[in-house]
């Protein structure tokens, strides 16, 4: 067969989009087969909640809760009528007071065996 190892270009001309923010992380995300999506971090880095096309009408959010080691020990789905912003999400405080005044579901907790330790 002549066509192979030749590329294979979909017919169609639907995009794909993504936004990075400086970490280089995805901040936002649209294709032809979802809706949007945007994605919140916190002050270290790490995915705490995101919001696509199916919870925004609805003022839904997922939500990723972590210890004090950063090990995570709890996700849901919140609904919160208070929009998420970067500065909520980047100060442990804000998000804090953010996630108690939401109305949880779907939650699902992780519990370890052994608490951390505490240096003296």
């Amino acid at each position: 067969d002549s066509t192979i190892g030749m590329p294979l270009y979909p017919s169609h001309t639907f995009l794909s989009t993504y936004e990075y923010n400086t970490l280089n992380q995805v901040i936002f995300q649209d294709a032809p087969d979802m809706d949007s999506t945007l994605f919140w971090y916190d002050e270290v880095g790490r995915l705490i909640a995101s919001q696509d096309g199916r919870q925004r009408p609805d003022d839904f959010y997922s939500y990723t809760l972590r210890d004090n080691l950063g090990r995570i020990i709890e996700v849901g789905e919140i609904t919160q009528t208070t929009l998420m912003t970067d500065s909520i999400a980047r100060f442990e405080n804000r998000f804090g007071e953010w996630i108690d005044a939401g109305s949880k579901k779907q939650v699902t907790k992780t519990y370890y065996d052994e608490a951390p330790f505490i240096l003296v």
